[in-house]
């Protein structure tokens, strides 16, 4: 009696044993017919190349969803030059969907006879041969201190003049100033309404900012007639009604002899 319930045993869990294992090569199967990719497609590209993006990933048609590496490919993606998020996700149709985005670029830089494009950290992510007319231009910086991927100021020019910088590309004021020059003590703004703004202090970047953008919305308005704006170590800024200018201020005229800035040349012929 015994023997005969443990071969019933024996079959049960022989029976139960390959029940699981052809369960298991259904599943293999379905998910390779259900996940297999037949086409791949790439999402919210402005200025980079889908080629690129499609070299990178290294994602092959009939590959499975399932047997990707997602967030070790989405990282990799993110490690080139514009991309600042990477999503990869699987669709119907056996579609999948590489959705990129890309970081914007806040200003422009003239160097090496390039225009060098900027995102908020200062840092060159583009080269472009054309000068670009809706980006903040920014002078006063040496040609040879402008790197792709690296940011033009040493470490102990980053905690001030980086953060002010930070601060002002991230700002909607950038969209109100055509260029931006770094003097030897301190910095010249220049809006779109030719309004001078002289800053001789980096220190409390936040609060200047944001002073800038109440004083231009008044400007805006036409309520006040308004040519130029200084910004010093004081607590408000001082608004000059009338042309003048600030005699305190002096341009690094070393650096821009060192590489020209066609940036008029080129306004005037836009």
């Amino acid at each position: 009696m015994k023997k005969r319930q443990k071969k019933l045993q024996r079959k049960y869990l022989f029976r139960r044993g390959l029940a699981v294992f052809l369960a298991l090569i259904l599943l293999m199967g379905g998910g390779y017919f259900f996940f297999r990719i037949k086409e791949v497609e790439v999402q919210g590209l402005d200025s980079l190349d889908e080629k690129t993006i499609l070299d990178t990933a290294g994602i092959d048609q009939g590959r499975t969803y399932l047997s990707l590496n997602k967030s070790g490919l989405e990282a990799k993606l993110e490690k080139l030059s514009r991309v600042e998020k990477a999503e990869i996700s699987f669709r119907p149709l056996n579609r999948l969907v590489i959705k990129i985005q890309e970081e914007e670029g806040l200003a422009q830089i003239y160097a090496k006879g390039e225009y060098y494009i900027l995102n908020s950290e200062m840092v060159p992510i583009e080269v472009s041969k054309q000068y670009k007319t809706d980006l903040l231009t920014i002078e006063g910086i040496g040609p040879s201190r402008i790197k792709l991927g690296l940011s033009p100021f040493s470490k102990e020019e980053a905690d001030l003049k980086g953060t002010f910088f930070k601060t002002l590309l991230e700002s909607s004021l950038v969209h109100d100033l055509k260029s931006a020059k770094l003097l030897e003590k301190g910095l010249l703004l220049n809006s779109k309404e030719d309004l001078e703004i002289w800053v001789y202090s980096y220190k409390d970047p936040a609060y200047k900012i944001a002073q800038l953008e109440e004083i231009l919305k008044i400007v805006h308005k036409g309520d006040e007639t308004i040519s130029t704006i200084i910004l010093d170590k004081g607590d408000h800024p001082i608004a000059i009604k009338g042309d003048g200018e600030d005699p305190k201020a002096v341009s690094q005229e070393e650096e821009k002899k060192e590489d020209p800035d066609p940036t008029q040349e080129e306004k005037k012929k836009l």
